[in-house]
C-alpha cells in the first residue's frame, strides 16, 4: 500500500499569461512520485521524499523539505527555477537535476545544463555546477565537487539505492517500500550503520545480505518480516 499526498490551488487571473500554483507533494509511502507542473517541469520524488511548490508570476519556488528528488526544468526566462532546501537554494539555469537532502548534507548532481548553487549560512558562497558534476556540501559550508558520467540518472530512479553509513532503521524503511511484507527491526539493531549498492526489487536478497553480513537474524510470519540481532553471534 502507499499514500501520496497531493493538494493543489491553481486559479487564473485576467490579461495574464501565468497562474498562481501551489502544492504539497510527499512520497511517504510510495516507490516514486512523478508530477508534471503546469509550466511543463518534472518532479520525480524518491520514497520518504517531500516538497512545496509555489509558481507566481515573477518566480518558480520549489522547497525540498526532505528526501530526494529529480528535477527536469522548463524554460521560462521570466520566471527561474529555484530550489531551496535548509541553508540552500539552488536556481536552474535550463536543466535536469537531482537533490538529495540528508541529515548532515546536501548532494546536486546535474545531468544537463547547470545549477547555480547558493550557501547562504554560515559564510555566504556560491558555485555553476555544470552537467556531468556533483556537489557535496555539508553544514558547515564544507564543498566537494567531482565529475559523474553525463546524463547518468541517480540510482533510485532505477530502483537501486546506495547507502553510505546509513542506519539500518532508515535502510529498512526503503526496502519496506518494495516488500509485498511489511519489514519491522527490533530497536537495539536499528542504529547500525549500514553500506552497499542495493536493488530495492529484490527483498530476499537484500535480507539475506543483511542477515550475513551483520549478525541479524530474520524472524518471519505472515504478516511480517522481524529482523533482530542473532543471539548466537557476537
Amino acid at each position: 500500500m502507499f499514500a501520496v499526498t497531493l493538494f493543489a490551488l491553481v486559479f487564473f487571473e485576467p490579461k495574464a499569461s501565468f497562474h498562481h500554483e501551489s502544492l504539497h507533494i510527499s512520497a511517504t509511502g510510495e516507490r516514486i512520485v512523478k508530477q508534471t507542473l503546469t509550466d511543463g517541469s518534472e518532479i520525480d520524488l524518491n520514497s520518504l521524499a517531500k516538497l512545496s511548490v509555489h509558481y507566481s508570476a515573477k518566480s518558480r519556488d520549489i522547497t525540498l523539505h526532505e528526501g530526494e528528488a529529480l528535477f527536469a526544468v522548463a524554460k521560462d526566462v521570466n520566471r527561474p527555477f529555484k530550489v531551496t532546501s535548509g541553508n540552500l537554494k539552488f536556481e536552474a539555469l535550463g536543466t535536469v537535476f537531482n537533490i538529495t537532502k540528508k541529515t548532515n548534507r546536501h548532494e546536486l548532481v546535474v545531468l544537463e545544463g547547470q545549477v547555480k548553487t547558493l550557501l547562504e549560512n554560515p559564510l555566504p558562497q556560491s558555485w555553476i555546477i555544470n552537467a556531468g558534476e556533483k556537489l557535496l556540501l555539508s553544514k558547515t559550508g564544507e564543498a566537494l565537487l567531482s565529475k559523474i558520467h553525463q546524463g547518468t540518472p541517480p540510482n533510485w530512479f532505477d530502483n537501486h539505492l546506495v547507502a553510505e553509513k546509513m542506519p539500518l532503521g532508515v535502510l529498512i524503511k526503503y526496502m519496506s517500500n518494495w516488500s509485498t511484507l511489511p519489514i519491522k527491526i527490533s530497536p537495539e539493531v536499528s542504529g547500525r550503520l549500514i553500506s552497499g549498492q542495493f536493488d530495492l526489487a529484490q527483498t530476499h536478497h537484500n535480507l539475506d545480505i543483511l542477515v550475513r553480513l551483520y549478525n541479524l537474524k530474520l524472524q518471519k510470519t505472515d504478516s511480517y518480516w522481524m529482523l533482530v540481532k542473532d543471539a548466537n553471534l557476537q
